[in-house]
């Protein structure tokens, strides 16, 4: 089969490496429900809160996001996406990811407090040195 049988699909997202691939079908799990895609599909934009992307046998766990399907080009802008070998292993990963980000964020409001702190006292010990003799 050649490419211009095929759909396009770009995943999106702002923190990760996009995914790119090039498919005979797309299932897409949208607010609305489950929607499948084949060559020359009728154009589409719709929204994702929490679903899926499926095509070649794998799946892609997305959140909070838009898809536009025109001129078999498949878009996905989303904010969380992971792909996995289906959905639970893809919806698995996305969850371990999030966690993951939490922790981290975590971990830099807890430096930031600390620097905070640190600039704080410093300030405080640099007036007061002005004042020593």
């Amino acid at each position: 089969m050649n490419d211009s049988n095929l759909i396009s699909v770009c995943i999106v997202t702002p923190n990760d490496p996009k995914i790119v691939s090039k498919t005979d079908y797309v299932v897409i799990k949208l607010d609305e429900g489950e929607m499948g895609f084949l060559i020359n599909h009728t154009p589409l934009i719709g929204k994702i809160s929490n679903g899926f992307v499926r095509f070649n046998n794998k799946c892609v766990a997305v959140e909070n996001g838009i898809v536009d399907f025109n001129d078999n080009n498949m878009t996905v802008i989303c904010q969380n996406a992971q792909l996995g070998d289906d959905y639970p292993d893809a919806l698995k990963k996305l969850n371990d990811k999030k966690a993951e980000n939490l922790q981290e964020s975590k971990r830099k409001l807890v430096d930031f407090t600390q620097a905070e702190r640190d600039l704080a006292l410093s300030l405080k010990e640099a007036k007061l040195g002005g004042f020593v003799k």
